[in-house]
């Protein structure tokens, strides 16, 4: 059953990447999926945290592109494998309905990274344990002051429409949502204006597992 009433501050939470299903080749399944704590949860915000050593499912499988990490299609061997989040921990910010997420590090003593990671994705839905998404590839790097944007992972989301694991349509939507992220940035518009200090975690927040059913998908 979805979960309808909002997450308070401090709720541990399970974060999932969905991969929709691909009738003879995959049922619908969690693409990976780890747990996070929640800072705000509002009608149109959601803002996690996921701690430092925060432990991952990610799916195993045939892979390939151009780096040799996009799993071909059909290529899910149908289990996850389990490794642990490196480096400091990541604020989250989604904006329903809007298919991004802006990331932002920030270390143990609450010193902010100064580049913003913009994920693009589907918008968020909740569900009971948490959130599902769907990562469409493509990602921008805003840096520094005059917020500079670099364009991350645009051959592999081409690497991903030929080999057929991404549509032409869903690829033209996602470089059209990169478009507007990157005149927002040029504008110092929010979320990268914001002041991030609202969203800082509690300093005694630790990373916590994830529940056995981790895995388990409802009906969409």
């Amino acid at each position: 059953m979805t979960r309808h009433e909002p997450w308070k501050r401090g709720d541990v939470v399970v974060h999932r990447n969905v991969i929709e299903a691909d009738p003879g080749h995959h049922e619908r399944h969690a693409g990976y999926a780890h747990t996070a704590r929640v800072i705000t949860d509002e009608d149109d915000l959601v803002v996690l945290y996921q701690p430092p050593k925060t432990p991952h499912r990610e799916r195993n499988g045939e892979r390939g592109g151009l780096r040799g990490r996009n799993m071909v299609r059909g290529g899910w061997a149908g289990t996850h494998s389990e490794r642990e989040w490196e480096g400091d921990g990541v604020i989250f910010v989604h904006r329903r309905p809007q298919p991004w997420s802006v990331w932002r590090w920030v270390d143990d003593v609450g010193t902010w990274s100064s580049h913003f990671y913009v994920n693009f994705e589907r918008p968020w839905t909740r569900t009971r344990l948490g959130f599902d998404t769907e990562d469409w590839v493509l990602d921008l790097v805003v840096t520094g002051d005059d917020r500079t944007v670099t364009v991350k992972d645009a051959d592999e989301l081409e690497w991903c429409v030929a080999a057929g694991t991404i549509s032409i349509e869903q690829a033209e939507l996602t470089r059209r949502a990169a478009e507007e992220m990157t005149a927002v940035a040029a504008e110092n518009a929010w979320p990268f204006s914001a002041d991030w200090s609202l969203w800082l975690p509690d300093a005694e927040w630790r990373a916590a597992p994830l529940p056995d059913d981790w895995a388990e998908l409802e009906t969409p």
